[in-house]
């Protein structure tokens, strides 16, 4: 019997290897693609646009501009989004705790659906502090609601940065590339795994933090500042970001930094092109007959340099 299984491998490998296999190439359908991100702070903006063939070198995507959109809130219609600009609009903006719902109509296709609720503003505080390790390190406070499942997602930005110079000559915003900390709160999922020392880790982009398990009402942890927070001149602003995602908007962005760090992981310096060995990342989308995202966060912004520590 073994000897059986080892001759149908051999012949297998011997065969695949040489035979050619000719594999179809999958048809094209073309969808639609739906994008838009609700916070409290900001009108609703919406992008309408159909997706692209594979292996198609154009990042220009077809806009959509006459498709029929409704909007709800609880279920309730509150206005019809109008194009304009690329974007669809509504001069509304929406409410933490509460559901917002689109239906999309274009002409030969299926009708577009996607619903999310707007999670609550983050309760939080911080103040900055030198540290001998973490050089400038954040402490951070979020009073956590302990009811419903929470993702917090830690940002920083250096506003007006003279470090970097926008296409106009004019000076741009650049975020924080990474933080590194103590806690074992965060989710490891962006960490450099071969970079942990001391105690130290370190995580690209964001420090993801999700409240299921966790004990108590305050979710507190340190972390190290990129900037220098001390003497910035009067026209620059090192802004700190607790955002509360939404479950939708939770795992879109988190696909879309696995995504991220896949590509710097498996492609070469030269030209940034793929290997063969990179693993195939799939965009969460929560769209119903199409593709994009439709979802929601909250936040709460400090100016770092406005709080020390007492």
């Amino acid at each position: 019997m073994r000897k059986d299984l080892i001759n149908l491998l051999i012949f297998f490998l011997t065969t695949s290897c040489t035979q050619e296999v000719n594999m179809p190439f999958p048809t094209f359908q073309e969808e639609l693609v739906l994008n838009s991100i609700l916070h409290p702070d900001s009108l609703i903006k919406l992008s309408l646009t159909k997706s692209l063939p594979l292996g198609s070198t154009t990042q220009n995507f077809p806009v959509v501009s006459s498709a029929e959109m409704r909007l709800y809130e609880n279920d309730i219609l509150i206005g019809e989004p109008t194009f304009q600009d690329s974007l669809y609009t509504l001069n509304y903006y929406p409410q933490s705790n509460k559901k917002y719902s689109i239906e999309v109509e274009v002409s030969g296709f299926p009708t577009l659906r996607a619903s999310d609720v707007v999670p609550a503003r983050p309760i939080a505080d911080l103040c900055y502090q030198d540290d001998p390790v973490l050089r400038t390190a954040i402490n951070i406070n979020i009073v956590d609601d302990t009811a419903v499942v929470n993702s917090y997602w830690l940002g920083a930005t250096l506003l007006n940065s003279q470090n970097r110079v926008c296409e106009d000559g004019t000076t741009c915003n650049v975020n924080q590339p990474h933080f590194r900390s103590f806690s074992s709160l965060p989710d490891r999922f962006n960490a450099y795994i071969d970079a942990i020392s001391g105690g130290i880790t370190e995580y690209r982009f964001f420090v993801r933090i999700e409240d299921t398990g966790l004990e108590g009402d305050v979710i507190a942890l340190a972390v190290e500042s990129f900037f220098v927070t001390d003497n910035l001149p009067s026209d620059r602003t090192y802004q700190f970001d607790v955002h509360n995602a939404s479950r939708h908007y939770d795992r879109f962005l988190k696909s879309g930094i696995l995504y991220a760090i896949n590509q710097e992981n498996y492609s070469f310096e030269e030209d940034g092109a793929f290997t063969p060995f990179s693993e195939v990342i799939q965009t969460y989308s929560n769209v119903e007959n199409g593709t994009g995202i439709f979802a929601s966060y909250n936040s709460a912004s400090f100016a770092v340099e406005d709080h020390p520590c007492e």
